[in-house]
């Protein structure tokens, strides 16, 4: 009997635990971070992950829960050829989501369809303001990015694949 209760109070702990760890994902769900400061919370959240693994791994012998440890560890620990790719430096091929836009100019362009940098700066300021949503204010802020970057709307594609070429990282 007391090793059933000690088995229901380690559930209950482990169950806490990976509440806490879900809540503090959740919350930072859509949160724009530096690239070091979002490194930083994955980091944490899998050391806290491999914590839980490590001391309830044998508390939660022979429960539902012990899978669930363990998915959850997986989650955390991909190997690495679950990790994805890291993104090419070029800037033509950074993935737009990845872009720290304000909210608006995000949502305009995945409504836009419009998954890369190259294929942002080859749009036109009259096709992306046809768009669905997509006003002046998301116009100039997208174009003054793009200017930091070196690129403008409305490349043609001899413009990219020079700026491509000389591009040095």
């Amino acid at each position: 009997m007391a090793s059933d209760y000690g088995k229901l109070q380690a559930i209950g702990e482990f169950l806490s635990a990976v509440n806490g760890i879900r809540s503090l994902e959740h919350a930072m769900h859509g949160v724009k971070l530096e690239e070091e400061t979002r490194q930083l919370h994955d980091s944490l959240l899998r050391d806290r992950v491999n914590q839980l693994y490590e001391n309830y791994s044998k508390r939660l012998e022979g429960t539902p829960e012990l899978g669930y440890l363990k998915l959850l560890r997986k989650e955390y620990n991909p190997t690495k050829a679950e990790v994805p790719k890291p993104q090419t430096q070029n800037p033509l091929d950074y993935i737009v989501e990845k872009k720290d836009w304000s909210l608006r100019a995000e949502n305009s362009l995945q409504l836009g369809n419009i998954r890369t940098i190259g294929e942002l700066a080859r749009k036109t300021e009259q096709e992306l303001l046809k768009s669905k949503n997509f006003g002046r204010k998301t116009l100039n802020e997208i174009k003054e990015i793009l200017k930091d970057m070196g690129l403008h709307l409305g490349m043609s594609q001899d413009e990219l694949e020079r700026y491509r070429r000389e591009y040095r990282g």
